[in-house]
């Protein structure tokens, strides 16, 4: 029966073994001796599961938080590769099966589909950088991004550094156009308003790394001082309270 109905699990199911004596089954903690949860050893096998994790994907999330690139954009490539984003599939594996299909073509909605693979997306078929590179041909969002942070826009963008966070961005802002104020983007239009934010947040780095000049103190009026015994007389004599810009010595 087992063979019939779940043959790719017949190995996990024939080692489970009921209770001789007809005790209800219950759920146990493998990872502790007495079965039982504790935060303790799910702290660990936590752990455990990061380091295999980040041995995998540690360039990946090093990419993320090294690119020169605006604040928002790094919170919003973490998204992306933590799976927080709000796309179909995420949306799905919580159980809103509602608008998960990408408004453009009708698939599943991914991170890859909508910004690497989607027809809409042919935004990277685009002359953008000096070499054959093309985040379309690439099978995976954590395959792209690292691949894109090395290559060389054409001089005709007039800008340095990595466009591809300012794409994504602006697939996703054009996405969000499309489905509340029903306004369609071109891909041409969604590269040039990635290239104009990219200008103007590097642009903007500049001016505030340049040196300020130092204010001079003679625009400020002198303190005027008096004698702490001339105050004190001064105070019992009228009852007045400290006169605005004395100071006592």
């Amino acid at each position: 029966m087992i063979q019939s109905i779940l043959p790719q699990h017949v190995p996990e199911i024939l080692r489970i073994k009921p209770s001789i004596t007809g005790a209800e089954d219950s759920y146990v903690w493998l990872a502790s001796s007495s079965g039982v949860y504790s935060a303790k050893s799910g702290y660990y096998v936590a752990t455990a599961m990061e380091i295999i994790d980040s041995t995998a994907n540690q360039n990946y999330y090093k990419a993320i938080w090294r690119c020169k690139t605006s604040p928002k954009l790094h919170l919003f490539l973490w998204k992306i590769a933590q799976g927080a984003l709000a796309l179909g599939e995420n949306l799905a594996k919580r159980g809103l099966v509602s608008n998960v299909t990408c408004r453009h073509c009708g698939e599943l909605e991914t991170a890859e589909h909508i910004f690497l693979h989607c027809h809409f997306t042919s935004i990277w078929s685009l002359q953008i950088w000096s070499s054959s590179f093309s985040p379309a041909d690439c099978a995976s969002f954590s395959e792209a991004f690292p691949g894109s942070s090395l290559l060389t826009l054409l001089p005709p963008w007039g800008l340095t550094g990595n466009i591809f966070p300012w794409v994504v961005w602006r697939i996703w802002t054009a996405k969000n156009y499309l489905i509340f104020e029903n306004r369609a983007w071109t891909p041409l239009e969604i590269l040039t308003k990635a290239v104009s934010n990219a200008k103007e947040w590097h642009l903007a780095q500049i001016s505030t790394t340049q040196p300020r000049s130092s204010m001079s103190l003679s625009s400020n009026p002198p303190l005027q001082t008096t004698s702490l015994g001339m105050w004190v007389d001064l105070h019992h004599r009228t009852g007045r309270a400290v006169p605005p810009g004395y100071c006592y010595i």
